[in-house]
């Protein structure tokens, strides 16, 4: 048999044996029970200016009448940008196709004369034009002597101040080579000259209508008051 004191100190070492594996099993089970509990609970809710940026950044397609398919914002601000650009830029074009009609004094000898010109010009800016003319020219004569004719071919440049607008005023300057002449008692002219022309368009969609007053300087020279047709494409 043991003695009491032998006693004790044995089971005082077996107890704290079997003590120390039930304190890590207690801690084991805590910690796994914490982690499931944290894993369980929600997300940290999203930042409200970030979640009312996402709604207003993407706004809904408006809904049209019925039978009518939805408008999505993006092909709207197209629309909308296309027909601004109309409005700021109304006689946007690239070819024009007119006639002019005019009369004034021309030639050496008093008379009255008039000229019907057809013409074509490409608008190469917003601000240049060059285009070519073919115009009939015919002058009276005071003289008792037959009308003078004469036809002329023209290479000209216009400039246009005013980009965005409907009134369309122009400077014109060309150059013409005169041909196929008649009825002068003073001999030929000389076949070639130079014009100026100054006036002003009232731009219409795809149509332009304006007057204008032309100068030629030259021998056979004139000053000339008349309006002018044509359409734009």
């Amino acid at each position: 048999m043991l003695s009491g004191d032998m006693a004790c100190l044995f089971s005082r070492r077996h107890g704290n044996r079997a003590r120390f594996p039930l304190h890590a099993w207690l801690v084991g089970i805590t910690v796994v029970a914490v982690s499931q509990v944290a894993c369980a609970l929600p997300g940290p809710a999203p930042d409200a200016a970030e979640s009312s940026r996402a709604v207003t950044s993407e706004p809904l397609a408006e809904p049209q009448g019925p039978g009518e398919p939805a408008i999505p914002p993006g092909a709207r601000g197209t629309r909308t940008g296309s027909g601004d650009d109309q409005a700021l830029n109304p006689r946007r074009y690239v070819l024009a196709i007119g006639g002019a009609l005019l009369t004034g004094p021309a030639g050496r000898t008093g008379g009255f004369g008039t000229i019907e010109e057809g013409y074509v010009r490409a608008s190469v800016l917003p601000w240049l034009g060059v285009g070519i003319a073919y115009f009939n020219l015919s002058v009276s004569n005071t003289d008792n002597y037959p009308p003078i004719g004469a036809q002329a071919f023209e290479i000209n440049a216009s400039w246009h101040p005013l980009k965005y607008s409907a009134f369309d005023p122009f400077l014109q300057l060309g150059g013409l080579r005169l041909f196929d002449v008649s009825g002068d008692v003073y001999g030929p002219p000389s076949p070639w000259g130079t014009e100026a022309q100054l006036g002003v368009d009232y731009v219409l969609p795809h149509l332009a209508v304006g007057l204008q007053v032309r100068r030629a300087f030259g021998n056979f020279d004139w000053l000339m008051l008349g309006f002018q047709l044509e359409g734009r494409i």
